[in-house]
């Protein structure tokens, strides 16, 4: 297996579908990786901290510690974590995160970990939710597809009236074996997840 002894990342956006990324982290598991877990701003609205570090059986890292923080009386640092990552995915990837990391606004730990990874990074999103569609949000998609960050969007409309992104649904093997895909492939081929 692709993820077998494989170091992810687990960025964790706020919103309707951030209880995606508990079933993301659990997939990873599944598959063999050892997964970290960082917090994005206000994702601790939908689902605690304390969910993924029970999983995960980590620390999570808080979207405030964009340099590092004390664990067990040591300095943690965020760098040093990325030295090890392997891979990051980034669920739910909302318009807010997706617009800062395309224009690298390291003002919280989850946008300073995909600055410093140099390995594959993928942020899911659902995007034919309205928002997404946005001429604003498209711009920063294009700055982000240009930095080879893979963007995967693709969603199911759970009702017939869904505009945002309250009425659709991702799945979480999909966004695994997107991360798979990714560790497999050369370096800066995407396999088209990009599209």
């Amino acid at each position: 297996m692709v993820l077998q002894n494989k170091t992810i990342l687990l960025g964790v956006g706020s919103g309707p579908l951030t209880w995606l990324a508990v079933d993301v982290l659990r997939g990873l598991q599944r598959a063999g990786a050892h997964v970290h877990v960082v917090l994005g701003a206000e994702a601790e609205v939908f689902v605690p901290a304390l969910t993924f570090q029970t999983l995960a059986g980590e620390v999570v890292w808080p979207a405030q510690d964009c340099y590092g923080m004390m664990v067990g009386g040591h300095f943690r640092s965020l760098a040093a974590l990325m030295d090890a990552i392997d891979a990051i995915v980034v669920v739910p990837a909302n318009p807010a995160l997706l617009a800062k990391a395309a224009m690298a606004c390291a003002d919280e730990a989850l946008i300073r970990a995909i600055l410093l990874h140099t390995g594959p990074t993928v942020m899911a999103y659902p995007g034919q939710a309205r928002p997404y569609q946005h001429r604003l949000v498209q711009r920063q998609l294009a700055v982000l597809r240009d930095a080879d960050i893979v963007l995967w969007d693709e969603a199911v409309r759970e009702t017939e009236d869904a505009v945002d992104e309250l009425g659709w649904v991702m799945s979480p093997s999909e966004i695994v074996a997107v991360v798979a895909r990714q560790l497999s492939s050369p370096v800066g081929v995407t396999n088209g997840e990009t599209s």
